[in-house]
């Protein structure tokens, strides 16, 4: 009985392009990790910025399908320093309008946010969970691939150097 469908190349060329084809998504991946790496060092400095609290007003609410709903509006701090407009509201309002919600103006991310502090755990624990799992990927791919005991030797090489 003939084989259900031809076999795989396997010429010079092919392996060529499976090894390319390999480098490049162990590249990808890598700097998915780097990606996220930087938004980590981002959001741990962001929280180490001064937080300023003061009250928000809803002006205008955006339904987007899965971003769901996004709260705009104008703040103003409490000693009156500083006001804010345009800017979205991270958290939820009550039913007139108004949220206690703190801006960090220094801030690298999100510095066109304001929060009320409901969401904060979520940049905790987010970018390194994220790290873990973009790295775990590219190991689980390099063994899947049988690429695990190449790069482990070539690592090896570089710490005896």
């Amino acid at each position: 009985m003939p084989p259900l469908r031809p076999a795989r190349p396997r010429g010079p060329f092919f392996h060529r392009l499976r090894r390319w084809g390999r480098l490049a998504s162990y590249v990808g991946l890598l700097l998915l990790s780097l990606f996220f790496v930087v938004i980590g060092v981002a959001t741990a400095h962001d929280r180490g910025e001064p937080r300023v609290w003061g009250t928000f007003v809803e002006e205008s609410r955006e339904y987007g399908g899965r971003g769901g709903e996004h709260i705009i509006g104008r703040w103003a701090s409490d000693d009156g320093q500083l006001t804010l407009d345009d800017v979205t509201l991270n958290g939820s309002t009550d039913p007139s309008g108004r949220a206690a919600a703190y801006a960090q103006p220094r801030a690298y991310l999100g510095s066109d946010t304001v929060s009320d502090g409901s969401y904060d755990w979520v940049s905790v624990i987010l970018p390194p969970a994220f790290v873990v799992l973009s790295l775990a990927f590219l190991v689980g791919h390099a063994w899947a691939s049988e690429d695990l005991p190449t790069v482990v030797s070539w690592f090896r090489r570089l710490r005896r150097r």
